[in-house]
C-alpha cells in the first residue's frame, strides 16, 4: 500500500486537504470519490507529507454514511472456522488426485471439441477444422470422454460408505458397457 496525498472539496465546497492509503493512484481517487469528495490534485506523498500521516481517514460528508470506512477493514463475514469442521475433512490421495485433475482437464478439452464439433456441424461455415470433425465423429473420443466422466464420478469424495462407493461403481460400468454396446 502506498500513502496519497491530496486536496479535493467537500460537497459544500469547503476544502480539504489530507493523506490516504491506497494500492495505487486510480484507488486512492476511487476512494475520495466514495467519500463524497471532489478532487483536485492527488499525488504520491512526499517523505515530509508520510511523515505527518494518520490512519485515519477523510470524513465523510453528512449525507454519505458508509458501513466502513476506507482505512478500515470490512466487516467479517459470516464464515464457520473450517479447522472445527469435522465433516470437511479431505486425505490427500497424491496418484487418485493428480489422476482426478489430469481427467478433468481432458474432460474440459473433450467438452470444447464436442462443442467446436457441433458447431461446425450445424452451421454452413467457409472453412473446416478438419482435426475437430476428425475428433467429433470418433467413437474412441466418446468412449473416452465417458470413461473419464465415469472415473470422475467414481473416485468423488462425496460417497460415505463403501456399500454406497460399489452399487455407484456397478452402475457406472453397466451405464459404460450398455453406452458401449448400443453405439
Amino acid at each position: 500500500m502506498a500513502i496519497f496525498s491530496y486536496r479535493a472539496r467537500q460537497p459544500d465546497g469547503t476544502p480539504k486537504e489530507g493523506t490516504i492509503d491506497a494500492v495505487d493512484l486510480d484507488a486512492a481517487n476511487a476512494a475520495l470519490y466514495q467519500l463524497g469528495l471532489t478532487v483536485d490534485e492527488l499525488h504520491a506523498a512526499t517523505q515530509s507529507e508520510q511523515q505527518a500521516f494518520t490512519p485515519a481517514p477523510p470524513e465523510p460528508p453528512s449525507t454519505v454514511s458508509p458501513e466502513w470506512s476506507i482505512d478500515s477493514t470490512p466487516p467479517p463475514p459470516n464464515i464457520t472456522n473450517p479447522t472445527n469442521n469435522t465433516s470437511n475433512t479431505h486425505s490427500y490421495h497424491p496418484l487418485t488426485d493428480t489422476l482426478r485433475l489430469y481427467v478433468g482437464w481432458m474432460l474440459a478439452w473433450y467438452a470444447l471439441i464436442y462443442g467446436l464439433g457441433a458447431y461446425q456441424y450445424t452451421r454452413d461455415l467457409s472453412f473446416q477444422i478438419p482435426f475437430v470433425s476428425g475428433l467429433f465423429l470418433s467413437p474412441l473420443v466418446l468412449s473416452f470422454t465417458t470413461a473419464c466422466y465415469l472415473f470422475l464420478l467414481l473416485t468423488q469424495r462425496s460417497i460415505e460408505t463403501k456399500t454406497k462407493g460399489l452399487l455407484v461403481g456397478v452402475l457406472g460400468i453397466a451405464i459404460f458397457y450398455l453406452f458401449r454396446m448400443l453405439s
